[in-house]
């Protein structure tokens, strides 16, 4: 996970490039300013943390519209730091446009991120399982986009026979009508039942991706433009806010 984040928020920064302003109406979102929480592994022995994935994005952590910060999980699970949502929280506040949060490598029942974020992307190495891996419950369960990355070289057979075994996995996955959001008609392979308009695929898409060639990142970075559009525009990402905070308020009052 953390070979490829850097490569994929520098190209996020580079959309942003653009001197000319996108419109809400633009089907590729661009942008202004982004945010990185990047989560790093505590010592069990000292407590302490490298936190060197600031230094992975060098070019980003310099560009004067983005914000990068390395964060040690300090022994909590869930892929997350102690405060990463009140961390989120803060940058949507400060102004940015986008914040990605890049978890520690985390187990298949850790999905607390989904809490946290309105897309749960979730990265895979190639060979990293097969169907009966993909059918599992867990972090595949609640992943908006599955994404195998490192589609190259030696490594390039291998991620498209995962990618294969993770969508026929995602065949027996449905997740709730309208999970992406509706529209107003039947363009664009939008499917009608129970009189909704449903423009969702049935299951979350499986991606190929190359950090190292470029490879897949347009297409990538359209699915997130698009499923940004779908949850804004029919509300479900204000319906899922409401479901994050009220777990967050217990949560903290627990502890």
């Amino acid at each position: 996970e953390n070979s490829s984040t850097s490569d994929l928020t520098v190209e996020v920064n580079n959309l942003s490039q653009n001197s000319t302003p996108r419109t809400e109406s633009t089907s590729v979102f661009a942008p202004e300013k982004l945010a990185v929480l990047c989560i790093d592994p505590s010592s069990q022995v000292t407590g302490g943390s490298i936190l060197g994935d600031k230094t992975r994005m060098s070019n980003l952590s310099h560009h004067p519209r983005a914000y990068v910060r390395p964060s040690p999980s300090s022994g909590t699970l869930g892929g997350l730091g102690s405060y990463t949502h009140d961390a989120v929280s803060l940058c949507e506040m400060a102004g940015y446009d986008l914040t990605i949060v890049e978890t520690v490598g985390v187990g298949q029942s850790e999905v607390e991120l989904a809490e946290c974020v309105d897309m749960f992307l979730l990265l895979l190495a190639p060979g990293g399982g097969d169907e009966l891996q993909g059918s599992k419950k867990g972090i595949v369960e609640v992943a908006d986009v599955l994404v195998v990355n490192k589609a190259d070289g030696e490594y390039e057979k291998v991620a498209k026979k995962t990618a294969s075994e993770y969508k026929k996995a995602m065949g027996l996955l449905r997740k709730p009508v309208g999970w992406w959001g509706k529209k107003s008609s039947e363009s664009d392979g939008c499917s009608k039942e129970n009189g909704a308009i449903d423009c969702a695929p049935a299951a979350p898409p499986v991606l190929l991706i190359s950090a190292k060639t470029g490879f897949g990142l347009e297409e990538l970075w359209q699915t997130i433009s698009k499923y940004r559009e779908f949850t804004n525009s029919s509300g479900n990402v204000i319906e899922k806010r409401k479901k994050q905070n009220r777990y967050w308020m217990w949560k903290y009052l627990r502890e």
